[in-house]
């Protein structure tokens, strides 16, 4: 892992249990402390959190290059001034292992991040899509999925569907994806989700959110035409020419049609997760997921809640994603 220098704004921490507990460094829209560091914030021993670490990294929740780095930092030790090399891990994993160890405190601390990042993005003037570029929305989307509060049942109904893929997945363990073809762009390589896979799906989630009676209740027969419409042809060439068009059409199609009585979000995003497995597309060459859980969570909410003169840069935001990936 390369040395970086550790560049940044030190912010005093004053959410709950701040005593003793220092500043913080924000840096690159995203809060980084040391493993030290989390121990103290989360009240637990040091190696409990390198444990939980090396799990996170292990089962591919997050992958290491964008989320840690390493440092040299300054400490008071005996009376002195000493220079040590450090890791320092971002905001996502500081959640994630939060959320393992001390779940109150993991949240107290997601809401004093998150409040520190959302007045930042206030202050900067870009609230609204149209008011910034592509690049910008893409470099704070994870700061935007953060921001929403995870406590309310739409986000965290959301947030379950993405972590569990196993939940969509599973119904498509007939398909022999190791004799697939490497992806190329164009109709011929692209595998769809067909209307009786994505209601299979629904069927299969509706063990997961049982109160409600109407959850994955179709309206009208919008579902097929968000299914098939990324296939679309004229004068004999695709309209969506790539996979990375079809994938970010899916979702917008899917987050903006309103298919069902209930559950439109999360099953968006589950088959959106979905047609990315099925197309061998779910993970990047490092075997990381290409979108993270809270930054898919961001892009569901984004496609269903933005304004019809935003869609070119919803569809910018998630190909630039989904591409990115490719370039790590």
């Amino acid at each position: 892992m390369n040395k970086k220098a550790l560049s940044g704004e030190l912010i005093p921490y004053d959410g709950p249990g701040s005593k003793g507990l220092g500043s913080f460094y924000l840096k690159d829209e995203s809060f980084w402390l040391t493993q030290s560091q989390m121990s103290n914030l989360f009240d637990t021993d040091v190696s409990t959190i390198g444990r939980h670490i090396k799990n996170i990294y292990d089962t591919r929740e997050l992958t290491k290059k964008p989320t840690q780095f390493k440092t040299t930092i300054e400490q008071e030790e005996r009376g002195r001034t000493v220079r040590r090399t450090a890791t320092l891990y971002n905001l996502d994993v500081i959640i994630s292992v939060g959320y393992r160890v001390n779940s109150k405190r993991g949240t107290q601390f997601r809401q004093w991040a998150t409040k520190v990042l959302r007045d930042r993005l206030e202050a900067s003037g870009k609230t609204a899509l149209h008011d910034a570029s592509v690049a910008s929305v893409v470099k704070q989307i994870g700061a935007i999925a953060l921001a929403r509060e995870l406590e309310s049942d739409e986000v965290r109904g959301l947030l379950q569907v993405i972590t569990d893929y196993s939940l969509a997945l599973d119904i498509l363990d007939d398909y022999d994806h190791q004799r697939l073809l490497p992806m190329v762009s164009g109709f011929s390589a692209v595998e769809p989700i067909t209307y009786d896979e994505a209601m299979e799906i629904v069927e299969a989630m509706k063990t997961k959110f049982p109160e409600s009676t109407v959850f994955g209740l179709e309206k009208d027969s919008s579902l097929n035409s968000s299914l098939s419409s990324i296939f679309q042809t004229f004068g004999g060439k695709d309209l969506y020419s790539t996979f990375y068009d079809k994938a970010a059409n899916l979702l917008y199609f899917l987050s903006k049609n309103h298919s069902f009585v209930d559950g439109n979000k999360r099953i968006a995003a589950a088959i959106f997760v979905s047609f990315l497995h099925k197309n061998r597309m779910l993970h990047d060459s490092n075997g990381g997921k290409r979108i993270a859980d809270a930054t898919l969570v961001a892009l569901t909410l984004m496609a269903s809640e933005s304004s019809p003169s935003e869609r070119a840069t919803v569809l910018n935001v998630i190909i630039t994603l989904l591409q990115s990936s490719d370039e790590r």
